[in-house]
């Protein structure tokens, strides 16, 4: 009875060990204010357990002179090992491609310490799927390494934009959206999945669904609209989690 007691015991310990357990991976803070900004130092300041990325975004994409204060904040944050993403803005598949893929290369010119792109406004359309394959292959033509980061804010109409961008923003949205209405449309990597959650008073119920849903990149802010001029207040609070 005792050597069946143990080796139950071993089971019950690796089903429990085996078990899937909620991954969160890291943070994605899109921070549209300039350098000098005392923003930056709410970031700088902290030790964080988890993966970060910083969301530049000088004059709605890189603009068409370095500005040496972006330099040093790059290299900055890079420096707290932080990683740094450049903004690009697609108007949901209907601007340029030659507009976008100019502002990609400006970046890798003007600021070639950058990480890779975060691209705003994004279809979330399967008709556009092309024309967003065309965006991603010019930022690898630029650097193979770079991260592409796709923003449309839902999840998208089919699992392929997984295949062209490292991590979709598949929530960008207040806090009462997200906790009454928002699910997931179908099953992905954790790795692959990113929240933006803004007007946030409430952070333990958003950062628990969050978890729940195994979003592996989360950022929750208590600012009122997603206008990305702050540093959350609750950045202390990602930081140690």
């Amino acid at each position: 009875m005792r050597c069946i007691g143990f080796f139950l015991s071993v089971i019950v310990l690796l089903s429990c060990s085996l078990s899937p357990t909620p991954k969160f991976k890291g943070i994605i803070i899109p921070l549209y204010v300039y350098p000098t900004s005392q923003e930056y130092s709410k970031i700088e300041s902290l030790s964080f357990s988890k993966e970060v990325f910083v969301v530049l975004n000088p004059m709605n994409g890189p603009g068409v002179v370095r500005d040496d204060n972006y330099s040093k904040k790059i290299l900055d944050l890079k420096l707290k090992g932080h990683k740094v993403l450049g903004y690009v803005y697609t108007s949901y598949g209907s601007r340029s491609i030659h507009d976008v893929t100019n502002d990609i290369k400006a970046w890798y010119i003007l600021y070639p310490n950058i990480d890779g792109i975060f691209f705003d406004e994004v279809s979330s359309r399967v008709v556009d799927l092309n024309y967003y394959s065309q965006c991603v292959s010019y930022v690898k033509k630029e650097r193979i390494s770079s991260k592409i980061v796709f923003n449309p804010g839902i999840f998208p109409e089919t699992s392929d934009y997984f295949n062209l961008a490292n991590i979709i923003v598949v929530a960008e949205m207040p806090q009462d959206q997200f906790l009454n209405e928002w699910t997931k449309s179908f099953e992905v990597s954790p790795n692959a999945l990113c929240v933006l959650i803004y007007n946030v008073s409430d952070y333990e119920s958003v950062f628990n669904k969050s978890v729940s849903e195994n979003i592996g990149y989360i950022y929750i802010t208590h600012e009122e609209f997603n206008n990305w001029r702050e540093v959350s207040k609750y950045i202390s609070n990602l930081a140690s989690e």
